[in-house]
């Protein structure tokens, strides 16, 4: 079985290696299957288009678009790229980043997949840094990957299991982002008063009901710029935003780019290319 350092399965689009960090940008056709295989260090995978299969040791789990996954060091798995081909950024840790985390009372150990959210819009400014071309670029990413880090671990913390009225809040919005919403509303489906509602929805999630679904709407819009040539008026109007300025603004503070800017880089991907360490 092959033992990966610093690669990783798929076309290389682009990469930038950053004091003991690789950010490697991957694509992958379409029903791709790669053989079982192990990566030397722990590294994060951001699904920016598409998805994949992936049979690890004891189970199989369902990769989606905005899914963000944390492999701890020598985790052995297979994959099998879905219908649609897939885009992916991973980044990987390497011993001293490792001994940082250590020191830190950090963890890079143990798998976890979160869905969208902070941790995939740390992913966006992350992809943001790697195609920047100026000097502060190489610190950003380690500022980003020291967030990463930090959230990751604070998910392996102990504390209290999800309570039922914060999944079925969850739940509701997931369902209704597009439209819209208010807080009596949410927290009615939750069955918790909206005051109640609104404190610890941000104390659990770390940010409020709003930037939740501004959240939501922001990944869907994104999948539509990319995989549709519906026009940006139309697509900002049905992700629930009053218009297309509204959401220029909105996506802009999210991931750095316009709405034309992330279609255009993302229909026109630059051949590989190497990037100064």
């Amino acid at each position: 079985m092959r033992a990966l350092s610093g690669t990783f399965a798929g076309t290389e689009v682009t990469r930038r290696d950053v004091a003991g960090l690789h950010v490697v940008e991957s694509l992958h056709p379409a029903d791709e299957r790669i053989p079982w295989h192990s990566h030397q260090w722990p590294y994060v995978t951001f699904v920016l288009r598409g998805g994949y299969t992936e049979q690890c040791a004891r189970r199989t789990f369902d990769i989606a678009e905005g899914d963000v996954i944390l492999h701890g060091a020598g985790e052995s798995h297979a994959d099998r790229i879905h219908a649609t081909r897939s885009h992916l950024l991973n980044l990987e840790f390497t011993q001293p980043w490792l001994d940082r985390v250590d020191a830190c009372g950090g963890r890079l150990d143990t798998r976890i997949t979160v869905k969208g959210g902070h941790l995939l819009q740390l992913g966006a400014r992350l992809h943001r840094e790697l195609w920047c071309e100026d000097r502060l670029a190489a610190l950003c990413i380690e500022s980003i990957a020291l967030e990463l880090v930090a959230e990751i671990s604070r998910l392996h913390l102990p504390g209290p299991d999800r309570p039922r009225w914060l999944a079925r809040a969850i739940d509701y919005l997931q369902a209704h982002f597009r439209e819209p919403l208010t807080l009596p509303q949410v927290a009615e489906s939750a069955e918790v008063h909206p005051v109640h509602l609104a404190r610890d929805f941000r104390r659990r999630q770390g940010m409020t009901v709003g930037d939740y679904i501004r959240t939501l709407r922001i990944e869907w819009a994104c999948r539509e710029l990319v995989a549709t040539d519906q026009p940006i008026v139309e697509i900002a109007v049905h992700a629930g935003f009053c218009d297309q300025s509204h959401m220029t603004r909105v996506f802009r503070r999210v991931t750095g780019l316009t709405p034309t800017e992330f279609r255009a880089g993302r229909r026109t991907l630059q051949p590989a290319r190497a990037h100064p360490k």
